[in-house]
């Protein structure tokens, strides 16, 4: 679990969150989240999710099975927002080359 511990306390710090801000959203104690950030227990299933919904980043990413940090909707967000700007962008070059 210790990518879960290293990112967990990288996004809480990132965030400029408290060990006792965070334990409030996930309703735990401050000692469960030093002890998640020290590797000595395991987040719940239903810990590991609100953690990530919180900071907005996937599970995946927070148990260390990507590199990506978003969610998929920010993912495909961002496909969306490429592909417009190249759709506008052939646009462009096929006028220029009718000019």
């Amino acid at each position: 679990m210790g990518s879960f511990s290293k990112r967990l306390k990288e996004l809480r710090k990132e965030n400029r969150i408290s060990q006792k801000k965070l334990a409030v959203v996930l309703n735990v104690s401050p000692a469960t989240i030093s002890r998640y950030e020290q590797e000595t227990i395991s987040p719940t299933e239903e810990n590991i999710v609100k953690t990530a919904m919180y900071f907005n980043v996937s599970a995946d990413y927070l148990l260390g099975l990507s590199a990506c940090p978003k969610v998929h909707s920010d993912v495909l967000k961002d496909y969306e927002k490429i592909k417009e700007k190249a759709e506008k962008f052939e646009e462009v070059l096929r006028v220029i080359g009718k000019s």
